[in-house]
């Protein structure tokens, strides 16, 4: 983003149809966005348009979603212990 801002390599400033998606459909996700681009905008001295908003806003819904369908985590209980030479600490299976 930060390459294609300082070499002018950017879309249109007219609203394009997946940037009006963007804010309407993931509005706190674009606004989360928005905040993350000030400190580039500060950082770097450039100005985001937000058509790059709108595609930063997708990255960070994808990583969102990929966090609501992670696995449950793996539970660790007690079983017997069967055989010669098993310690009692050493009797962790999964459940």
């Amino acid at each position: 983003m930060i390459h294609r801002l300082r070499y002018g390599i950017v879309a249109k400033p007219a609203a394009t149809p997946v940037e009006i998606d963007v804010k309407h459909a993931y509005q706190w996700i674009f606004y989360a966005a928005r905040s993350a681009t000030k400190v580039v905008e500060e950082l770097f001295d450039l100005s985001v348009p937000d058509s790059e908003v709108a595609h930063l806003s997708l990255y960070i819904g994808a990583a969102v979603e990929r966090k609501k369908e992670a696995l449950p985590p793996v539970g660790f209980g007690p079983s017997s212990c069967a055989g010669a030479g098993s310690a009692p600490h050493k009797c962790l299976k999964f459940v």
